[in-house]
């Protein structure tokens, strides 16, 4: 019973450890991503320099709060439904609202461009998932 109580200990403990881990790492990237969004405003870099910042900030700041939702639903069991916006439509918004007060002077193609790509991205997966379902049931037919 005694060993039992300890491995019990031991699990909980390194559970613990682990998700206070995650946590400084989730908040270290959402101070990261807020960093950078704003450094670009205060040390006046070039145009394509601050929306790389700005795209970067924003990347980090997701990973963190996807991190913080993860160790949320880990730790009361709980369901989080996807009810947000997602990187590559918030990059997009960011770029029209740039493209529209006249930050950039990009074509629309290009400020479109995280749109297009992640639907691009996601078809690409589609049809890689599906040829290798269909290699993967021609094998199973041939024995």
């Amino acid at each position: 019973m005694k060993e039992r109580t300890d491995d019990i200990l031991i699990k909980i403990v390194s559970e613990n450890r682990a998700a206070g881990f995650a946590g400084m790492i989730s908040y270290i990237l959402i101070v990261c991503g807020v960093m950078c969004a704003f450094l670009s405003a205060l040390r006046h870099f070039s145009q394509t320099s601050s929306i790389v910042l700005v795209s970067v900030g924003m990347f980090l700041c997701f990973s963190g709060i996807c991190i913080k939702a993860i160790l949320f639903q880990q730790s009361t069991g709980k369901k989080i439904n996807n009810t947000g916006m997602g990187f590559c439509s918030s990059l997009t918004l960011v770029f029209i609202i740039l493209k529209l007060t006249g930050n950039i002077s990009w074509s629309w193609l290009w400020v479109l461009s995280p749109a297009w790509l992640g639907v691009c991205a996601a078809i690409a997966a589609i049809a890689v998932l599906l040829i290798a379902g269909a290699v993967v049931s021609r094998r199973k037919k041939k024995r």
